[in-house]
Parts: structure tokens; sequence; C-alpha cells
């Protein structure tokens, strides 16, 4: 798994672990407004059958604007075992 935030365009850190989770904290920007942060993540699986499961559901969150995704980007892609998103 690989994260990449940006504030204002400007590449704040890039995270890659093999894990379930990432976490990361940039406390200089705690008064940040959410508008002005994008995260980009993309995410290795074992297999196309876990890559596909993983982006049915991301894509059902999506749609049910459980999770909100950058509006002028294709909410996310797949290539290979990868699957790519930004929020």
């Amino acid at each position: 798994m690989t994260m990449k935030l940006s504030y204002k365009g400007k590449e704040l850190f890039t995270r890659t672990a093999t894990t379930w989770w990432l976490t990361a904290f940039k406390f200089q920007l705690k008064k940040a407004k959410s508008s002005d942060l994008n995260m980009k993540v993309w995410i290795k699986f074992n297999s196309k059958g876990q890559r596909d499961a993983f982006a049915k559901e991301l894509k059902n969150g999506i749609k049910k604007k459980a999770i909100k995704c950058i509006k002028e980007w294709k909410s996310y892609y797949d290539k290979g075992y990868k699957v790519y998103f930004r929020w």
C-alpha cells in the first residue's frame, strides 16, 4: 500500500508499507482545510479476485456517498493487481 499526501499541490510525504493500514501525521497542517489536501492511494493485491472485490466495494461506497472522492478525477481505477484512488 502506498499513499501520497499533498497540500495545495505540494507533496508533503509518501508512505509505503506491506500492511493493511497506513497512517501519518503532519502537525503543521492541523488547521488546513480539507479542500486543500489531496491524497493518492494505491494498493497492490495478491490476486485479481482480491482486487476486483475491493474495487467493487470501493465503487459501492462512492456511489452511496459513504466515501468521498475528488470530483475532477475518476474516483478509482485498477491496473494489474493494483487499485488506485484519490480523496
